[in-house]
């Protein structure tokens, strides 16, 4: 299967000002773009899936898709569309609703934001609870001056034209539950019916400031309608003067002429659950559990849906063809009586579980749908390797084949187009003790020469598996840590090593650190001393994630934080993050020079190897897509690095596109330095800790700096240096040495 991810993103200002319009219940603030200072000045590209479709729509001839991965636009069906991301200016990724107004403006529903969408210059109201946690916006109604908004938290009325946009009334709508989730709003002249989670309410709209009371709204729900069969009303539509609702039990019309209000069911929807009502033209199409049906003065009709994979859950027409959003997450149009997949909607699944780069150069990722896929630079392809139940942790090794633990199905080792599973058969990765062939892969790890990964639960109390890299298919030559070399517990999750010793981390028992020695015979034999937080002191028992620093030192990501073995001490010391990050820790990489990225359930952090502070990312000051962080992988080749998140895949880009461990091919970068500005700066390309040190032409030293850092054209002094020819020498920690030189220009 391929899927082609759309390269085309309308990039806008990387961050903004909040300006508070309106303070009650909550806040709204509008969101100008502004250029961006401190971390939001690098560079951040967003790749997600635009499969699951919230509401798709025709504006202008083009095809509006309003997904959990953002907004797509279609002009050519056989083509990629325009994606519109938080990169681009939304703030989110996750838009619920499309509407077009009566003024022709175009507006977006999304997680905690309403967006006015102009493609060069989005603008974003936030809504903002007391309490400050924002909430999801789902439902769009336009009301001439107003905008009827439903949210995840009850019903908003958003004036358009007041103070350029603020909150009118946010509404209790029953006694019971005073702010129940609403899915659809439908406006009937001065009705306004709106169905929630806690059944179907109306009111007159005519005077908003009397709809504050629960008692102002009309409420009918299941305990005084049976035949609704559910209190969750998924949909409302007005259709011929008639209202129309659909809940799990289908389709019914409201019967307010006989002497008793009922509700009329639909037969063809009876007994289905029902997704979406869309009204075009002189038709209403219900999009349900057993396919589309359509609703007309004359009668009902269904529509062919044989061919989709799961039932459509919203849709339109678009250049004579019908196109849907399917459950499953795809989007489809009948072309001729057939349904065909439209190709290009992205990254295959919003939940990516971890990324690395193959020997060819090539981005693979995990994904939360079950799947291993590989980016060719065009494509995102299955490469069909059968690797499912999730690849939930991934490594390169020294030969270019990626390893992939999977929660069951044992561990898979992926070279180009083929792929090999290793279990209990033909390896010592074994499984659980009631079904020896479930194996649980939660850590991989390698040294270059063999490959480490552990096995969760192991019936033979052996949860460490190892083998020499070129000798994968000889049984004999894997081998097993348990309880022999001190491994004293089978509950094994992540995994770490260097060239002289293996970290395994355990649910509860802390980390164990393994001292390996090489064997006459080429096996590897093991001496494992258990740490924890009462002996060593580590932060917390539960061990999530293990890395190595360049120079050979454990760093252990807790559920409770960040430890790192001191070897001074000879012990663990905890490592602060700044407020409001972590405390679980879920995804750690160092680069070359010792710099480490951390990844949380809260955001990102980057320690500096030189001068040990934390720089906090989240989304609140960068174009981090999700603060939710499960994987990490730093490209040594690129320095970029790819954040893998449950709601897509961040790469942050670096500004040296090509890094060297080789000191003949050190490099200034740019070169010339022109420095327009204080903000300009120069570096170096060499991926290993190292010391720059500058001079004239004349050997007169001008400063010096890690290599690490990077050069803002002033001498040791804090003064501006001329503009010249300036020579360079880097030393690394070995005290090898590169020289060059760079040219500095001073348009300042």
């Amino acid at each position: 299967m391929y899927i082609y991810y759309p390269m085309f993103s309308k990039k806008a200002a990387c961050s903004y000002s909040m300006v508070m319009i309106y303070s009650a219940l909550f806040v709204v603030l509008l969101v100008l773009l502004f250029p961006c200072p401190s971390v939001a000045d690098d560079e951040w590209t967003t790749w997600t899936s635009f499969k699951e479709v919230q509401r798709l729509t025709v504006i202008d001839n083009a095809l509006y898709a309003a997904t959990s991965g953002g907004l797509l636009i279609i002009d050519n069906p056989d083509e990629p569309g325009i994606a519109f991301l938080n990169t681009d200016g939304l703030g989110t990724t996750d838009i619920t609703d499309i509407l077009l107004d009566a003024s022709g403006q175009i507006w977006l529903s999304a997680f905690g934001r309403l967006i006015k969408f102009e493609p060069d210059n989005p603008q974003q109201f936030v809504f903002l609870p007391s309490e400050g946690e924002l909430f999801a916006l789902t439902a769009l109604e336009d009301d001439w001056n107003d905008l009827w908004v439903g949210t995840d938290s009850g019903l908003v009325l958003f004036s358009k034209v007041n103070d350029d946009g603020q909150i009118e009334g946010h509404f209790p709508l029953t006694t019971v539950n005073s702010f129940p989730s609403v899915y659809a709003i439908a406006v009937d002249g001065d009705l306004v019916w709106v169905a929630t989670s806690f059944g179907l309410v109306m009111a007159d709209k005519s005077n908003s400031g009397s709809l504050y009371p629960p008692s102002a709204w009309t409420h009918f729900t299941y305990s005084d309608y049976p035949e609704l069969g559910s209190d969750t009303i998924t949909a409302v539509a007005v259709f011929e003067s008639d209202i129309y609702v659909g809940t799990s039990h289908g389709l019914f019309r409201l019967d307010a002429v006989s002497p008793e209000t009922s509700f009329v069911a639909v037969s063809f929807a009876l007994g289905q659950r029902l997704y979406d009502l869309v009204v075009e033209n002189d038709s209403m199409f219900v999009y349900y559990s057993s396919g589309i049906g359509v609703v007309t003065s004359s009668g009902t009709d269904i529509l062919a849906t044989d061919g989709l994979p799961s039932p459509p859950v919203t849709g339109t027409s678009w250049q004579g063809s019908r196109w849907v959003g399917v459950a499953s997450g795809d989007i489809f149009t009948e072309q001729s009586g057939t349904w065909q997949e439209y190709q290009h909607t992205g990254i295959p699944d919003n939940n990516v579980t971890q990324v690395t780069v193959d020997g060819n150069g090539h981005i693979v990722a995990g994904f939360g749908l079950n799947l291993y896929a590989r980016f060719d630079g065009e494509f995102w392809e299955d490469a069909g390797t059968n690797v499912r139940d999730g690849a939930i942790c991934l490594i390169t090794d020294s030969t270019g084949a990626v390893w992939a633990g999977t929660w069951g199905q044992g561990l898979w080792r992926i070279d180009g187009d083929s792929a090999k599973k290793y279990d209990d058969n033909n390896s010592t990765c074994v499984g659980i003790p009631v079904d020896h062939d479930y194996v649980v892969t939660r850590g991989i790890a390698t040294d270059g020469k063999r490959i480490y990964t552990s096995c969760y639960l192991a019936y033979n109390n052996a949860p460490v598996a190892v083998c020499p890299l070129d000798r994968l298919d000889d049984r004999s030559a894997w081998d097993s840590f348990g309880i022999a070399e001190g491994l004293t517990d089978y509950l094994v999750t992540g995994l770490g090593c260097s060239p002289y010793q293996l970290a395994v981390g355990t649910e509860g028992s802390g980390v164990f650190l393994c001292d390996l020695t090489d064997e006459p015979d080429g096996s590897v034999s093991a001496s494992c001393t258990q740490y924890t937080r009462e002996n060593s002191p580590l932060i917390s028992n539960t061990i999530n994630v293990i890395s190595y620093s360049p120079h050979g030192n454990a760093w252990v990501g807790t559920n409770f934080g960040l430890s790192r073995w001191d070897p001074g001490i000879e012990r663990f010391v905890d490592v602060n993050l700044p407020a409001g990050l972590g405390p679980d820790i879920t995804a750690m990489s160092f680069d070359g020079r010792g710099n480490l990225w951390i990844g949380t359930s809260s955001g990102l952090a980057y320690r500096d190897a030189v001068t040990s502070v934390v720089t906090a990312y989240t989304t609140d000051n960068c174009d981090l897509v999700s603060d939710r962080i499960s994987g990490l992988f730093l490209n040594g080749k690129t320095g970029d690095l790819f954040v893998a998140t449950d709601a897509g895949m961040s790469i942050l880009i670096s500004r040296i596109r090509h890094r060297t461990i080789a000191l003949d091919s050190v490099a200034a970068i740019p070169n010339p330095f022109v420095i327009r500005s204080d903000s300009d700066r120069m570096e170096f390309n060499y991926n290993k800790p190292g010391t720059v040190r500058l001079y004239t032409v004349a050997g007169e030293p001008v400063v010096d700096f890690p290599v690490n850092s990077s050069w803002n054209g002033r001498n040791s002094h804090g003064r501006k240096v001329a503009s010249g020819v300036y020579i360079f020498i880097l030393t690394d920690e070995d005290g090898n040495m590169a020289r060059g030189k760079v040219l500095v220009v001073r348009n300042q």
